[in-house]
């Protein structure tokens, strides 16, 4: 299958494996492949999605597992490479996730999330367990974040959108 390029990502770890994935034509499947200094390299793992080109997703720091979040829903799936199978995460409390990353030590996720008039930064274990690092009431906000190689520390980027709207007429 040689579909629409969707993404890259690469393993934090040294000598972790560099990934590509591609939409099918009716994009309902994800490809993914590895990607050498050659191009495209053998294929890796398969995700059937009814709505595949919803979905986003993060590369493990080992380069052995893909995590895939359709915005604003409660899971994180999870596809091992060179398995067939998908272990699925719930987010308990039924937090409803938007940008993620994995943490450092592959143990769990950092990920945003937001409602109306509040954002938070989670912390969010292989287990669903979901825990608040960050919160900012009376707006809602994206961040971003974006956890160290160190497993120590987390840089994150926040954006506000302000909007005005202004109605001219017989002008």
């Amino acid at each position: 299958m040689k579909g629409k390029l969707t993404g890259v990502g690469c393993g934090r770890a040294l000598g972790a494996r560099c990934v590509i994935s591609e939409l099918s034509g009716d994009k309902k499947e994800i490809l993914f492949s590895a990607l050498d200094a050659v191009g495209r390299g053998p294929e890796l793992a398969r995700f059937h999605d009814e709505h595949a080109e919803s979905l986003y997703w993060k590369l493990s720091p080992d380069g052995n597992r893909i995590a895939l979040v359709r915005e604003f829903e409660g899971r994180i799936r999870l596809l091992s490479i060179g398995e067939p199978t998908v272990q699925q995460i719930d987010i308990k409390g039924g937090a409803q996730l938007r940008p993620f990353e994995w943490a450092a030590d592959g143990k769990g996720f950092f990920a945003s999330v937001a409602e109306q008039q509040r954002a938070w930064l989670t912390y969010i274990d292989l287990r669903g367990n979901a825990r608040s690092l960050l919160e900012d009431k009376g707006r809602n906000e994206l961040i971003v974040p974006s956890p160290a190689p160190d497993g120590r520390h987390i840089a994150i980027g926040a954006s506000r959108a302000r909007t005005n709207l202004w109605m001219l007429e017989d002008f």
